[in-house]
């Protein structure tokens, strides 16, 4: 068996934000972005908002593996953004895969 850290890394996110912050945290999740898309490891960073209820958000996040993962986390632009409190008043549902394609 291969070891996780060493396969492609897939992460889901669908962030619901309180009533009232969806268009600040439209802009603060879209500003962190393409300097994501810029760290190594990165090979594909994806946001999307929803049509039918504007305070929901969805991250599709790839990563050459779960180390760079890990890194994407520790960035200034990630750190600064679990800051906000609107962002602290959102509600995560994170999901982790590990893709079998490889």
């Amino acid at each position: 068996m291969t070891n996780d850290t060493e396969l492609p890394w897939v992460q889901a996110a669908t962030i619901v934000a309180a009533e009232g912050d969806e268009d600040f945290l439209a802009e603060a999740f879209a500003a962190v972005v393409e300097p994501t898309r810029a760290e190594p490891g990165v090979i594909a960073y994806e946001l999307s908002r929803s049509e039918r209820d504007p305070r929901t958000f969805f991250f599709y996040e790839v990563y050459v593996d779960r180390d760079a993962a890990r890194a994407h986390n520790a960035t200034s632009h990630v750190q600064q953004l679990g800051g906000l409190e609107q962002v602290r008043r959102a509600h995560f549902d994170i999901v982790k895969f590990r893709r079998l394609d490889g």
